[in-house]
């Protein structure tokens, strides 16, 4: 159980991400409820953090995308139709050893509905993925993004029983960038 504010949530474990149900639950939740991203935060090295330069371990890498995720959902992707919502409060953050990203629960990603469909869509549903797929990826490049995690996985529809099953969102910001600068002018990621 973790307290946050005035919201409180109780965690149960599904796979690699956590379902999230509100003790309290607003008007503001979606349909599906909410799930949280948890990843274990990396210990810190004091000799190692004295270093000037030194490689990030895994599980820095880890850690710091889970926040990096946090920041493009809160900040340049809210109100975006094609990303998962976050709460409005109690969205992020560090607790027992562990970061956290507290954001809309969906249903299926593509891998998982094209092998329960048996390996085979249709060419409508096919076609209809693929526009919805393009639009996601034009509202994050709307929003300054280049999104490098572009696989089946990665895209997911609406949590069942949401009248959204078929609607199409991206999801898992830890590794995209922004290529636009600060001043608005176009710069190589990386």
């Amino acid at each position: 159980r973790k307290e946050e504010s005035s919201h409180s949530y109780t965690c149960h474990r599904v796979v690699q991400v956590w379902a999230v149900t509100s003790t309290r639950p607003t008007a503001s939740a979606p349909a599906g409820g909410w799930v949280a991203k948890i990843v274990p935060v990396p210990p810190s090295d004091s000799a190692a953090a004295k270093k000037k330069k030194r490689r990030k371990t895994e599980a820095e890498k880890i850690a710091d995308a889970v926040f990096w995720e946090y920041q493009l959902y809160s900040n340049h992707l809210r109100g975006h139709t094609a990303v998962p919502q976050v709460p409005p409060a109690g969205a992020y953050g560090e607790a027992s050893g562990f970061r956290y990203l507290v954001m809309e629960r969906l249903g299926q990603n593509l891998l998982e509905a094209f092998e329960g469909n048996g390996n085979h869509f249709p060419l409508c549903t096919v076609a209809d993925f693929g526009k919805q797929i393009l639009e996601c990826l034009r509202q994050v490049h709307e929003a300054g993004l280049l999104y490098l995690d572009v696989k089946p996985q990665n895209f997911m529809l609406g949590s069942q029983g949401s009248g959204l099953e078929d609607k199409g969102y991206v999801v898992d910001f830890g590794v995209a960038d922004n290529f636009i600068s600060a001043k608005g002018e176009h710069r190589e990621p990386g």
